[in-house]
């Protein structure tokens, strides 16, 4: 088999990949190198892109919601305060989208309209674009 056709199958085989492969929300080179094939990454994520291509968009809505962000006392931490129209679905899907692009969420709670996430401080602006990106991407 070619890498194109592993990759192809490796996809296939994990629902939540596919399905953000279709809203075009991962991380190409993270996504490759987290498949664990034998072959180039840099050939995998090509792969992945040409794929992207072929298959049909995903449906998604824009959740309007306001964030902030704020480093804990001892500056080890970066604090994600998300506000708004937010349900569990909202909340899997930032989880997914993180995990996809390679970003550890050490915390996270959601009450009533209200998700908290909790990184390393390091990491904190990347999950930041990464909480704005979902929001704009909730699958329908």
């Amino acid at each position: 088999m070619s890498l194109a056709s592993d990759t192809r199958r490796e996809v296939k085989n994990i629902p939540y990949l596919c399905e953000a492969l279709r809203a075009g929300i991962i991380n190409y080179s993270a996504t490759a190198r987290s498949l664990g094939l034998e072959g180039e990454d840099t050939a995998i994520s090509v792969s992945l892109q040409r794929l992207r291509n072929e298959l049909p968009p995903l449906k998604v809505i824009n959740v309007e919601a306001n964030i902030t962000i704020s480093s804990d006392e001892s500056g080890k931490q970066s604090k994600i305060l998300v506000e708004g129209d937010i349900n569990a679905k909202v909340l899997s899907h930032l989880i997914l989208i993180c995990h996809i692009n390679e970003v550890l969420i050490e915390e996270i709670r959601m009450v009533k309209r209200r998700i908290e996430v909790v990184v390393e401080w390091r990491d904190g602006p990347n999950a930041l674009r990464l909480i704005e990106l979902s929001l704009k991407s909730v699958p329908i």
